[in-house]
């Protein structure tokens, strides 16, 4: 990996470090496209850059939540064995989904990301004047808008076939997931933000070392890694890892009107750089 390379990787990087402690968000939306079109590295390196950065941010968001008591262990581990199934299903017909459709990988779709994003600024805006009404500005742990589910037994129903939708996708094509396992928490199970996050995390953690193994095998030969492109790998997750602290740092200091604007402007971010590398990198 050339130095020019490590210039352009290493901002997305710490800003994917920065999302993952936020919301959870995955490398896939900012980094494949870059990897595979503009420095037209192969899908499977790609794929397997950005599971190993998602995998690795999502160790270090785990352990992070757990001392900041905003994991719930039982949850994420009973998630993780019905997830990681569905993970290496798609693993297996990825081998021949991902030749077939390599197009897909060049523009990421931001629709949906740009609603969760949207979603996320309303939410603040909603949390601040609940806050303006408590007139008790104390971070995080006052009454907020966070759904709560126990009265909804349709969303209850819909909680585990979403989840099956994202891990199968997350090994069909690579993509870690954990902003949708994070938002489906919160919608379906009505997590608060940073429970949400911190759970979703140790969920992608395990489901995304099956993953990144998955693709890790099927990287051709001509194309395996070497010494030059491990220690590359180790910079860009390094890096990303920083993000991770830094993020978490900041998002445990915010109130959730804060915070929920801060998730917003990060997922907006990610929508916008994909927007930009469609429009000029993407033929």
């Amino acid at each position: 990996m050339s130095i020019l390379s490590l210039t352009i990787l290493i901002p997305l990087t710490l800003i994917i470090g920065i999302g993952a402690a936020a919301i959870g968000a995955t490398a896939w939306t900012m980094l494949v496209p870059v990897l595979f079109v503009l420095l037209g590295f192969n899908i499977y390196v790609t794929l397997f850059l950005s599971l190993l950065i998602d995998c690795v941010n999502a160790l270090v968001m785990t352990v992070i939540s757990a001392r900041q008591q905003q994991l719930d262990v039982g949850q994420g581990l009973k998630l993780s064995v019905f997830g990681s199934v569905f993970v290496i299903m798609g693993i297996y017909l990825g081998t021949t989904f991902i030749p077939q459709n390599e197009e897909m990988f060049k523009s990421p779709t931001v629709v949906i990301i740009l609603c969760i994003g949207l979603s996320f600024i309303r939410k603040g805006y909603r949390q601040g004047r609940l806050e303006l009404e408590e007139d008790d500005p104390k971070p995080h742990f006052r009454k907020s808008i966070e759904v709560n589910s126990k009265n909804s037994p349709f969303r209850r129903v819909l909680f585990f076939p979403a989840v099956f939708l994202v891990s199968f996708w997350s090994g069909l094509t690579g993509i870690g997931g954990g902003m949708l396992y994070s938002v489906f928490l919160m919608f379906f199970r009505g997590y608060q933000v940073l429970k949400a996050t911190g759970t979703s995390m140790l969920l992608t953690f395990i489901t995304t070392v099956f993953a990144t193994s998955g693709i890790y095998l099927q990287i051709p030969a001509e194309h395996a890694i070497n010494q030059q492109m491990a220690l590359s790998a180790l910079i860009l997750v390094a890096v990303s890892v920083s993000g991770t602290v830094l993020g978490a740092r900041v998002v445990y200091s915010l109130s959730l009107k804060k915070l929920n604007y801060l998730i917003g402007v990060v997922i907006l971010t990610a929508a916008l750089v994909a927007i930009i590398q469609r429009m000029f990198f993407i033929s």
